[in-house]
């Protein structure tokens, strides 16, 4: 592999691009940049070449993530447009605008394009390659918000916690009104130091967020292969709740990630009745403490003996209060984690209770409808298709909000 092989996937990416064709040109970049990355030197050749193709995977992960290019380069200067043949004229001239880790940026930039065109296993390659690469540096904490969904889809729910608790610890960081505008912490000792006893002011929100946008995400991958595989659950819940009692250690409210443990461990070996753990997420009622509240809710409709009637509403209160904040960010728990469990949550709970549904022939058609519409709309469809088919009784705004247009 050369130089000259990496600039003709770059040039390809950007024909493909500029015939309307997206999708296809993630392909060539995609091999072009493993490749460029393969034969890194010291040299004024890559280090030119590597900015250059850096600003080729931000353009076209710009589109592909937000519909449209970036307008502003860091510097920051006017993002040029990508033209044909501007790797093949390629000098050493951009040189001066490299800045490592350049090498981590282009693939996050790859993991950003593979997300926006929906390509999963690509984009789960690329987060996986930068985790295993960069684990053991400071650079992956700084960035590893990006990574958390796709090591939750890998069932890597030890390494998501703790990535989660670091990367969250160091955007919080950058909250502290003294370090606005100072220097960025480089080291998880300047990250201690720097948070110190200042952390303790943001303590709810820190463990907050990560309850909210990694571990719950975590139980409900955990449910989904509990509907399909128990005793595989069983082993990977307890060995994310011991991840949950190593944060514990050095959490801001370490009460929480030991209360989270316990429903954790519990909830996939009929631990719990499904009343028990309604009246203990009525306990996390607290604003702070609202994760585990609905943690101990989605626990209590994989209990054995749940009928629809009290499944459905305890979905339809999960998904309007935490369940639909995953709907635009991150993307991809939502449409590769929340998506996969209700679909196969109610086609089981559906196909054991037909009885209990007012036109089982009806609703059987509907779901299957349902299933087939696109992840955005899916669960919003399975919800608004149980919940007028079963007696209960709930807040008619409850049900009216999950309509969505075909």
């Amino acid at each position: 592999m050369n130089e000259q092989q990496v600039k003709n996937s770059a040039e390809s990416a950007i024909k493909l691009w500029q015939n309307n064709n997206l999708g296809a040109a993630f392909d060539p970049l995609y091999t072009g940049g493993l490749n460029l990355l393969d034969i890194k030197n010291e040299g004024s050749s890559w280090k030119s070449l590597a900015v250059l193709y850096a600003h080729l995977c931000a353009y076209l992960s710009g589109i592909a993530v937000n519909r449209i290019p970036p307008e502003v380069t860091l510097d920051p200067e006017i993002y040029s447009v990508p033209e044909p043949g501007m790797f093949l004229k390629h000098q050493d001239k951009f040189e001066k605008y490299y800045r490592p880790p350049v090498d981590l940026f282009i693939l996050l930039q790859l993991l950003l394009y593979a997300e926006g065109i929906n390509r999963k296993d690509a984009a789960g390659k690329i987060a996986l390659n930068i985790y295993e690469t960069y684990k053991d540096s400071f650079n992956l904490i700084k960035t590893g918000n990006n990574l958390i969904s796709h090591l939750i889809i890998s069932e890597k729910y030890r390494e998501a916690l703790q990535l989660s608790f670091k990367s969250t610890l160091y955007l919080f960081s950058l909250k502290i009104p003294e370090q606005e505008g100072s220097k960025k912490p480089e080291s998880e000792a300047e990250l201690k130091e720097i948070l110190g006893s200042e952390g303790a002011t943001f303590r709810q929100e820190i463990d907050k967020s990560i309850l909210v946008f990694c571990l719950i995400p975590i139980f409900i991958k955990l449910g989904n292969t509990f509907l399909l595989d128990p005793e595989t659950a069983r082993l990977k819940a307890a060995e994310t709740a011991e991840a949950c009692l190593a944060i514990a250690v050095e959490a801001y409210q370490p009460e929480l990630w030991k209360a989270a443990a316990g429903i954790i461990s519990r909830s996939f070996n009929d631990g719990y009745s499904f009343e028990e753990l309604l009246e203990m997420g009525d306990k996390f009622s607290r604003e702070e403490n609202y994760a585990l509240k609905h943690l101990c809710l989605l626990a209590g409709t994989l209990q054995k003996g749940i009928i629809p009637e009290n499944a459905i509403i305890t979905h339809m209160v999960i998904f309007h209060e935490i369940i639909k904040n995953f709907m635009n960010f991150p993307y991809f728990i939502y449409g590769h984690i929340v998506v996969p469990f209700f679909k196969n949550y109610w086609s089981t709970k559906f196909s054991t209770n037909r009885f209990r549904f007012k036109n089982p022939s009806y609703v059987e058609s509907e779901l299957q409808k349902a299933f087939n519409a696109p992840n955005v709309k899916m669960v919003q469809k399975i919800l608004y298709t149980v919940s007028t088919n079963l007696s209960i009784n709930i807040d008619r705004s409850y049900i009216d909000s999950l309509k969505t247009s075909d």
